[in-house]
């Protein structure tokens, strides 16, 4: 009982942990974009996909602060590395048909 419950926990904190990483990552390189420092959100956002096994996110955002700058092939290929990492975006798919980002969220 004991040595289960304690493996369950040490597993959740290093998945916590990695969470916490891509977060950090995205919500600093988003802050950095809208306040119109793409150069500083590339490089936040590629020292955050270095780092990190899970980076889709990270790479979402990626082409969406290219494509902002009129960067559509880097845009493109963030985005199809994104697409590799998460098949189901199908948001993806429409951003890289029509090279084109789609934040409401980020308003």
């Amino acid at each position: 009982g004991l040595v289960g419950s304690e493996m369950c926990i040490r597993d959740r904190s290093s998945v916590e942990s990695k969470d916490h990483g891509a977060n950090f990552y995205y919500a600093l390189g988003l802050l950095q974009w809208k306040m119109d420092d793409s150069e500083k959100a590339i490089s936040t956002l590629e020292n955050g996909i270095s780092s990190l096994d899970y980076k889709a996110e990270l790479y979402d955002l990626l082409g969406d602060v290219y494509i902002s700058i009129e960067k559509p092939n880097e845009a493109t290929k963030a985005w199809e590395k994104a697409l590799e990492l998460e098949s189901r975006n199908t948001l993806l798919n429409k951003k890289i048909k029509e090279q084109t980002f789609y934040a409401p969220q980020y308003y």
